[in-house]
């Protein structure tokens, strides 16, 4: 069994998705305490994206490094 915890990053399957939500398999940071991981069955995460370009006021750049184990630098895509 995965044990997921607020903070870490996990690649994520976002299909099926609708409109303009995110899609594919992409890494999203876990944002939801533990606490209420262990007692639930869903997950609060935020998308994280490679295409730096043109990034949004809301959005949070993440420089890829050795800890978060991201291939480039990235936004977290809050909006």
């Amino acid at each position: 069994m995965k044990t997921f915890q607020c903070a870490q990053i996990w690649l994520v399957n976002f299909e099926p998705s609708f409109g303009h939500e995110y899609q594919k398999i992409r890494p999203a940071l876990i944002i939801q305490h533990e606490d209420y991981i262990a007692s639930g069955n869903l997950l609060t995460v935020i998308p994280i994206s490679s295409q730096i370009v043109n990034p949004s006021e809301l959005d949070i750049l993440i420089t890829a490094n050795s800890l978060n184990r991201l291939m480039k630098n990235s936004l977290l895509k809050t909006k």
